[in-house]
């Protein structure tokens, strides 16, 4: 180095030269990176074309490898880093703020409620709140998922969302909450042991009682109940079918159609031109509508299947030049189904009234983000109050539950209570997504199997234990199987359990 070659060694300098400062210039260099105040490939490139002079010729530094912020070294010797200390300003100083360094900032962090810590910003609050969720984890080694939150004295010092480091300055307190993963459920297997006989007894007696109550209850178990949809138009009573039944349109529309199918089995020519656009709206217009009877957002798939029958029913509108005959009709569904979703939304309809602009956070206000609607098999979604109630008069209803659930015999009481809020747990569910907890507290008689088995037949329209069953004895033979190939201590324990199965 220089000053080796002046006759000044310094053997500490040596040392540092070698090994701290490829460290320091790697975190230094991260920040600026993470700060975009420039890229690694724009920092390579000042480093391969600056024009260095003399003895820096020849300890010209390396390229910044890729991964210098993993390995904690930007690489290189020591007379190569020295170069790059040294010419560093030169190369990438104009890309960086003059007052990065007059500002540093100190910051009060809560990760816990009996964690307090302060944060150290030498170069001031960061540009992004990215790079602060990134300053924290690299800071306290907080591994977990979290977001964060400042407090705002303008609003009695509570805590808000960050969404922009503008909204805090120094010395001001930023808060660690955890997003917490969903919870696991392991399921453990007991071993079976001798007094097995003496709980299957008491099971099967149990299990009697059961079957007489069973027997006087399977009509009104294994049927939704009438009143919940009797009054509220808006609630659906049965699924998305497997073959499409498509409407009767109105009478003049059925006369057209008519006459161009016969048109079509003598002459082949199909119904198009002036003669489709004036049946096109009756069309569309009572497709839509039976559509919307199950479901308001329905798949591309359900839309293809939609078009399908409509062609295999009047194949005077089948389109010659589609792949399918009726990849038209489609797109027509799509865009009518807009419009007429539009219409409900604009009458109070909840289910579609819920995606509104009005009823967003200003932060997801665009028509697409963040838009509630059934994902799996929910069939009524979030529907409408019954005829004749309102939120006020379910709320009632609600805290009139909390005291009959605590008198015994009161179940026809509590059911018929509970299929009239169905449509305010939903509206809570959906707008408000409550905790666990929370819900558990708010509505105690849900929570129970019948309630549970009530409750998802009133949200999908399908039985679920009886479907459970179902589709368990659909395996049994299998699962008859895999327990008698299992060998060993096991294997005798199953069988034994089996035989006794057997004889009873």
């Amino acid at each position: 180095m220089i000053l080796e070659e002046e006759g000044l060694y310094v053997p500490t300098l040596g040392r540092r030269v070698k090994g701290i400062v490829p460290l320091e210039m790697a975190l230094c260099l991260k920040v600026f990176i993470q700060s975009k105040y420039f890229t690694l490939e724009e920092l390579n490139r000042s480093i391969k074309e600056f024009p260095y002079k003399w003895s820096d010729k020849a300890d010209a530094p390396q390229l910044v490898p890729v991964n210098f912020a993993a390995r904690k070294s930007v690489g290189g010797n020591g007379h190569e880093n020295w170069t790059l200390l040294r010419l560093l300003p030169l190369m990438v100083g104009s890309k960086i703020p003059e007052d990065l360094m007059s500002d540093p900032a100190h910051l009060r962090v809560v990760l816990a409620d009996h964690d307090v810590r302060k944060l150290l910003l030498p170069f001031g609050i960061p540009v992004t709140v990215d790079e602060l969720h990134s300053i924290i984890c690299d800071t306290f080694g907080i591994t977990g998922n979290f977001t964060l939150h400042y407090k705002d004295a303008e609003f009695g010092s509570e805590y808000f969302s960050l969404y922009s480091t503008t909204d805090i300055k120094d010395k001001d307190t930023i808060k660690v909450v955890y997003i917490l993963d969903p919870p696991t459920v392991t399921l453990s297997l007991t071993d079976v042991t001798d007094n097995y006989a003496s709980i299957q007894d008491q099971s099967c007696e149990d299990q009697s009682c059961e079957d007489q109550s069973c027997v006087s209850s399977v009509s009104s178990s294994d049927t939704l109940p009438v009143s919940s949809f009797e009054n509220s138009p808006g609630q659906r009573s049965q699924r998305w079918p497997t073959e499409f039944i498509i409407p009767r349109f109105s009478a003049s529309t059925e006369i057209k159609l008519q006459v161009a199918n016969e048109n079509l089995a003598k002459n082949g020519t199909f119904l198009s031109g002036k003669d489709l656009i004036q049946v096109l709206p009756d069309i569309l217009g009572k497709l839509s509508e039976a559509i919307y009877e199950y479901s308001a957002y329905p798949s591309s798939l359900q839309f293809s299947q939609v078009a399908e029958a409509l062609i295999q029913k009047h194949p005077c509108l089948k389109e010659p030049g589609s792949f399918n005959g009726c990849y038209g009709w489609t797109q027509r569904l799509k865009y009518k189904m807009n419009n007429f979703r539009s219409k409900l939304r604009f009458l109070g309809c909840p289910e579609l009234d819920v995606n509104s602009l009005k009823r967003k956070p200003a932060h997801e206000q665009t028509p697409a983000k963040n838009v509630k609607k059934p994902r799996k098999a929910e069939v009524n979604y979030l529907p409408p109050h019954t005829q004749g109630e309102t939120s006020t008069s379910l709320e009632t209803e609600r805290v009139e539950l909390l005291s009959d659930v605590m008198k015994t015999g009161n179940n026809k009481v509590i059911a018929e209570k509970m299929v009239k809020t169905f449509s305010l747990r939903r509206q809570e569910i959906i707008n408000e997504a409550p905790a666990v907890s929370h819900f558990m507290k708010r509505w105690p008689a849900l929570f129970n199997v019948k309630q549970i088995n009530e409750e998802f037949k009133r949200l999908t329209t399908v039985s679920l234990e009886s479907t459970f069953l179902a589709k368990l004895d659909k395996c049994t033979q299998k699962l008859l199987s895999l327990a008698q190939s299992k060998g060993g201590a096991a294997g005798l324990k199953i069988r034994h359990i089996m035989d006794k199965l057997l004889v009873v």
